[in-house]
């Protein structure tokens, strides 16, 4: 049996979810406005610009840095089912080759072909041999004279 490229086992070809990313985006803008707003209601009288430039800045950074471990997870996880389906494919050529070889290592030891090894060579057509003589038909028998 040959295994083809249609034969491998393929990972679920699922499309690609986005609203995770986009929930994530809308929880952190939702913190950052929450602070800002806790902030100017527990300063009224000061200037917040400063620490409100610093919320910011630090929920960008970590919207930034949480996308970038989702996408991560999203790619080890898709590394790693394409490696199951390599290794789940190998071990089945492995197998397979296994067979191949116990079957020559029997027929080499007894001598006798087994009826496995039979079967593919009656079905295969068979072909006219080759010869190097001429068509007995195209041969005229000799006149002779009587």
């Amino acid at each position: 049996m040959i295994l083809t490229f249609e034969d491998m086992p393929q990972p679920s070809q699922k499309p690609r979810a986005s609203w995770p990313y986009l929930l994530a985006i809308v929880f952190m803008a939702f913190l950052g406005t929450v602070a800002i707003l806790i902030l100017t209601k527990l300063r009224p009288a000061q200037d917040n610009s400063v620490l409100i430039t610093a919320v910011i800045g630090f929920l960008g950074t970590m919207t930034g840095t949480i996308l970038t471990f989702m996408k991560a997870q999203e790619t080890h996880l898709s590394v790693n089912s394409r490696l199951d389906a390599f290794m789940a494919s190998a071990r089945q050529v492995g197998h397979l080759e296994g067979k191949e070889e116990g079957r020559a290592a029997a027929l080499a030891e007894s001598g006798h072909v087994p009826m496995q090894a039979i079967i593919p060579i009656v079905l295969q057509p068979v072909k006219p041999a080759q010869t190097s003589q001429p068509d007995p038909r195209s041969i005229k028998p000799p006149k002779t004279d009587l």
